[in-house]
């Protein structure tokens, strides 16, 4: 019975959404489009109408609680008119609605693995591309903000790659800005570290399908910043701190999880060269500090990588060792028990 509650729970909730949504649309085209000087009641009853249902989806539907087993083909057909109507009304509100929508759909089939990955990406794939390289584009960038905050495991499977490729072909330097400011939270290390520091975790957590898509882009995403921190256009302080900070969050993930691969794409990418200059072209004491901080973690998250990767292969080595003792037979003695014997020899030879 519980299995079919649910069942039943992404049906009403897939069913009421389109409804609503299109009512919100039409209300909201036909508020804006009335004259301000007409205050009657009609345009007051637009209004209350147009809250209600604005509450009813981003209060109600969209806090749903969901199996994550829903219809994928269905969700599909639900985000795709979901993404006309978002293109129809071009506020900041219709844009919130239509988002929060979004990641109640990749909510919907979230537990259904790869699949589930396939059909966020068939939803954001285009809208990064389309929010980052068309002028009249009505897809703003809360959208992504709001898959990260709610959704951040799904969002480092579904938007990492589309970010770094708009970091490097976005059509302005705003929006170049605003994909390294996003990136810099799909980065996030957090979520993947268990307890204070502790490196075996960390090494194990390696593993995961998110962290494998963090290492994926890395190298490209280290690529990208270089070819900001090399360039004019985002040197303005408000325009490049986003970049160090994306450089900084890169950095820590690489003394985590990172690889050679990696860690030569920081270092010959992001290079003490590089970084000085960006200090000596900017007049901000933020920035200058920020560049001063960022060498630094450069040099020690090498030598804590370094260093992990040198207790991994000690590790390695005395499994292995244990390994062909265990497969020969021949434990090792106790080296105790031999200095034992050694003494009882002596003895024997005093007494002699």
């Amino acid at each position: 019975s519980h299995k079919r509650t649910s069942f039943l729970s992404n049906q009403v909730a897939l069913m009421a959404i389109l409804p609503l949504l299109r009512s919100r649309t039409e209300l909201e085209k036909s508020i804006a489009s009335s004259p301000s000087i007409r205050k009657g009641n009609l345009i007051n009853d637009k209004r209350a109408l147009l809250d209600r249902t604005t509450a009813l989806l981003e209060s109600k539907i969209c806090k749903a609680q969901l199996d994550g087993m829903a219809n994928v083909d269905a969700c599909k057909t639900v985000a795709e008119q979901v993404l006309v109507e978002m293109k129809r009304v071009q506020s900041a509100s219709h844009c919130n609605c239509c988002s929060a929508i979004l990641v109640l759909l990749v909510k919907a089939v979230m537990n259904q693995g790869d699949d589930a990955v396939a059909f966020g990406q068939s939803i954001y794939d285009g809208a990064v591309k389309e929010w980052s390289t068309t002028k009249t584009s009505k897809i703003r960038s809360n959208m992504f903000d709001d898959l990260v905050t709610k959704n951040q495991s799904m969002a480092k499977r579904i938007l990492i790659g589309p970010m770094v490729t708009a970091s490097k072909d976005a059509r302005s330097s705003y929006l170049k800005s605003e994909s390294f400011r996003i990136l810099s939270d799909l980065y996030s290390t957090q979520s993947h570290v268990s307890g204070d520091n502790n490196e075996n975790n960390n090494c194990e957590s390696g593993n995961d399908p998110e962290v494998s898509e963090m290492k994926q882009y890395a190298p490209l995403l280290a690529s990208s910043l270089a070819d900001a921190l090399g360039g004019e256009e985002l040197l303005k302080a408000k325009r490049i701190r986003d970049v160090l900070k994306a450089a900084e969050k890169l950095v820590k993930f690489a003394s985590l999880f990172g690889s050679d691969e990696i860690w030569e794409a920081i270092e010959t990418k992001l290079s003490t060269h590089l970084i000085d200059s960006i200090a000596d072209k900017s007049s901000s004491n933020a920035v200058q500090s920020i560049c001063k901080k960022l060498q630094s973690e450069i040099s020690d998250g090498r030598k804590v990588y370094t260093e992990m990767q040198k207790k991994k292969e000690a590790t390695t080595k005395m499994e292995m060792e244990v390994q062909t003792d265990d497969a020969k037979g021949e434990p090792k003695a106790p080296p105790s028990s031999s200095k034992k014997k050694k003494v009882k020899k002596k003895k024997k030879s005093k007494k002699r």
